[in-house]
């Protein structure tokens, strides 16, 4: 059987959950490891101070204490202070998840009203549209708005093309000098004023020209469009006094069956839901900041580590490994010689344990590179309504199986377009849902027209209804 949309929504709404759990959870074996490295840290620290008590005796105690003393209160400030945004970071991203798990919670159960609505709707227009069919009020008001969109349409046929041929051979009379001379004299007709040889030379002209003709043709190009437009406008209003009789009637029935209250239920829930995927939309990208700044702050090489080298550098700046290796072989005692050997193994395992936190870190920044590709493509599926009931997958789609083949490649436009090409939609009857209870209404009229119509007045019937459409949403 094909799978619910709402299904594999909620499927990988659960795979980012336990994909965000995951990564948090190697974030605390990350944490882990940098609590070996402090440990270590420590033990070099400790040895440095061995190494310096042992080279410098003549130095008092209360001096080294001091010293360093006050390199451990700048790295346990810059620890505290890593410590503390980390906390706060991690505070706001727990607050973020509940939220997001809160708003997709939402969206299930808005998503769930608007296909009941939506439904609803539906059965609504159906009804109206039955009722009207049977209303032999509404059938006889139909077939005379089928005719008069019929005589419509020629009218604004022959307008068309007497409008071209005008356009096409208006500019030969108009340029005709003869022709615009006898014209402008009035030749032909009562007005025309002349006589003698000024009437003889006229008459030549205008059988030169065949000005009677001419002139019929040219006042024929400029009258009868004008004309044409006048019985348009005049069939226009007898067409809009039938139409308004229709809707009248449609309004009618639609309010006696609660079709109106049935479209803005929906077009209140749609606002909702386009409500909620923005705040959706905003606590991702809210979300994926805190993880950037989260992953920055655990990064082995990131700020708050950074410090601590630095610091840690202005100490121990004339201080390496093979100055105190040879200056241990320069003495007798073998104490210097055991110190230096423990911090050369401490150095041995610290590049040990940075080798596998560039390892774990690496793998934590695919995870999370993933995760946030996870999260846009769950919002994509959202924004294409995959989401809803009248969605559907095909049932040999393995959602998990291409959730790891994406996750193990890193690649989340092939699960998109795998995902795309197993959806399917459920058929509907009629046509679908538009915002507004007007829109609600406009639907109705031109499937309800044709189908109230007789036979042959079926199509113009419903393009009438679809004039009328037009005409409203051009007035919007």
């Amino acid at each position: 059987m094909p799978i619910p949309g709402p299904i594999v929504h909620q499927q990988l709404m659960v795979a980012y959950t336990r994909l965000h759990d995951e990564l948090a959870s190697n974030r605390t074996t990350i944490l882990q490891s940098g609590d070996q490295r402090a440990e270590l840290d420590q033990d070099r620290s400790d040895a440095l101070i061995r190494l310096a008590k042992h080279y410098l005796p003549e130095l008092t105690s209360e001096s080294i204490d001091n010293t360093w003393s006050e390199v451990r209160d700048a790295m346990m400030q810059i620890l505290r202070h890593k410590e503390d945004q980390v906390s706060q970071t991690k505070l706001r991203l727990d607050d973020l998840m509940e939220q997001r798990t809160d708003h997709e919670q939402q969206l299930t159960d808005v998503n769930t009203d608007l296909d009941e609505a939506m439904q609803e709707h539906q059965a609504a227009i159906t009804q109206v549209e039955d009722t009207l069919r049977s209303d032999s009020k509404f059938v006889e008001l139909s077939d005379r708005a089928a005719l008069a969109e019929a005589a419509l349409e020629r009218a604004e046929a022959n307008l068309a093309e007497i409008d071209q041929d005008a356009a096409r051979k208006l500019p030969a009379y108009e340029s005709s000098a003869l022709f615009h001379y006898l014209y402008k004299r009035n030749f032909g007709s009562g007005k025309y004023k002349y006589r003698g040889m000024t009437r003889h030379a006229d008459r030549w002209l205008a059988r030169l020209v065949d000005f009677q003709r001419a002139k019929k043709s040219y006042e024929f190009l400029r009258r009868t469009p004008e004309h044409m437009r006048e019985i348009i406008a005049q069939d226009r209003d007898a067409f809009e006094t039938v139409m308004g009789e229709l809707e009248r009637r449609r309004d009618q029935i639609a309010n006696s069956v609660g079709l109106v209250t049935a479209a803005d239920r929906c077009e209140k829930l749609d606002s909702e839901r386009e409500h909620l995927l923005q705040n959706l939309n905003e606590l991702l990208v809210a979300t994926e900041s805190l993880q950037q700044d989260w992953n920055a702050m655990e990064d082995p090489q990131g700020p708050f580590y950074r410090e601590a080298i630095d610091r840690f550098r202005e100490v121990l700046s004339g201080m390496n490994i093979g100055d105190l290796k040879r200056r241990a072989k320069k003495t007798r005692e073998v104490t210097d010689d055991q110190i230096v050997a423990t911090l050369l193994g401490v150095e041995s395992d610290i590049e040990q344990l940075n080798r596998q936190a560039r390892k774990r870190s690496s793998v934590a920044q695919d995870d999370y590179h993933f995760l946030e590709d996870l999260g846009r493509l769950i919002q994509r599926f959202r924004a294409a309504e995959f989401d809803s009931s009248r969605s559907q997958f095909v049932d040999s789609f393995e959602l998990n199986d291409e959730l790891q083949i994406a996750r193990e490649h890193l690649k989340v436009d092939r699960l998109w377009k795998r995902l795309r090409k197993a959806q399917r939609w459920t058929s509907m009857v009629g046509s679908p849902f538009k915002r507004g209870s007007t829109d609600a209404l406009s639907q109705i009229l031109p499937n309800a027209m044709a189908r109230a119509a007789g036979d042959s007045l079926s199509e113009q019937a419903r393009r009438a209804g679809m004039r009328r459409v037009a005409q409203e949403d051009s007035a919007k």
